[in-house]
């Protein structure tokens, strides 16, 4: 499991260590051995977060399902050494994100936009005290600065010598019948909240 951004030049240390780390799986597995696949999630939402992430956890668990109890060989040749960009099916600035927590929940606050160099203050001052769950670091802040959507075309592509495809594309080839489609946030978050 790695993460969408993952970029061995990036100057943000957490995108950094995941691109490493998969270089690293790749070219230890990459031609014998056992087949590695890397799935780069986007946000993951699921029942029982204290956050709410646009791919749900179910989807990215089928996928591993699929990966992990299949003897299909063309599923197998397909998947190795390949890299799965995880989103879901709904794309929302963060603002949207929190606006259809509230509502789902019925609840009313208000939302306030801060500006990045007030957050990396924040997460300067917050680095220094004890971890908990207000803390909020500045390389936090820094990734909030990018898009983590998908970027990936709709199927199976060599690009740079790795393979890549999306999960809508893995989920609709290979899923089980009647289970082909991502689940929004839209229908899954009202059943737990």
């Amino acid at each position: 499991m790695s993460a969408i951004g993952a970029n061995r030049y990036s100057p943000i240390d957490y995108f950094r260590t995941k691109a490493l780390a998969e270089k690293e799986l790749l070219e230890a597995f990459g031609k014998r051995g056992p087949s590695v696949t890397i799935i780069r999630p986007s946000l993951v939402f699921g029942d029982g977060d204290g956050f709410f992430k646009p791919v749900f956890a179910g989807d990215i668990g089928r996928t591993i399902e699929i990966l992990s109890r299949t003897n299909d060989e063309r599923i197998l040749s397909d998947a190795r050494n390949l890299v799965i960009q995880a989103g879901g099916p709904d794309v929302l600035t963060y603002r949207q994100l929190m606006e259809l927590i509230l509502k789902t929940t019925g609840r009313s606050r208000p939302i306030l936009s801060l500006p990045f160099a007030i957050g990396t203050l924040q997460g300067a001052l917050l680095e220094q005290l004890p971890e908990n769950i207000l803390t909020v670091t500045r390389s936090q802040v820094e990734q909030l600065k990018l898009d983590s959507v998908v970027s990936e075309p709709s199927q199976i592509v060599s690009l740079h010598g790795e393979k890549y495809t999306t999960l809508e594309a893995f989920i609709k080839q290979y899923g089980a019948e009647g289970q082909k489609e991502l689940r929004s946030l839209n229908t899954v978050l009202p059943t737990y909240l």
